[in-house]
């Protein structure tokens, strides 16, 4: 599922995949939700359209800590295709799952301590 905070105002748009974006909100994608985004560019739209680059633009979206075990090769292959050297890809793409994994999550609901609110 994809989320966005709405409550930031709307400054600049895009339309990058496809998909309509506001690139003042922030946004949360699971795991599903990306490989579906990133498997099925509209042609008909302007935009990426190769699935490698489209995974390795929307990774740092990802917000579901419960990733399949494929999801460390899925990363492999899209940076080999982007020109990563073949020895270093498979620790980048460990390291950056286990960093996009196990990072701690804001809710930007949330009120802040340091706000004073």
């Amino acid at each position: 599922m994809i989320t966005m905070a709405a409550d930031l105002p709307s400054i600049v748009t895009s339309d990058l995949f496809g998909i309509h974006v506001n690139t003042a909100t922030e946004w949360a994608v699971a795991w599903r939700e990306l490989i579906r985004i990133v498997d099925s560019p509209s042609f008909a739209a302007e935009g990426v359209q190769d699935t490698a680059i489209r995974f390795l633009l929307l990774l740092p979206l990802l917000t579901d800590p419960d990733v399949p075990e494929t999801a460390s090769a899925r990363l492999m292959a899209a940076l080999a295709v982007v020109g990563a050297p073949q020895d270093t890809a498979p620790i980048t793409a460990e390291h950056l799952m286990a960093h996009l994994t196990t990072r701690s999550r804001h809710d930007p609901t949330w009120a802040s301590p340091l706000s004073g609110s």
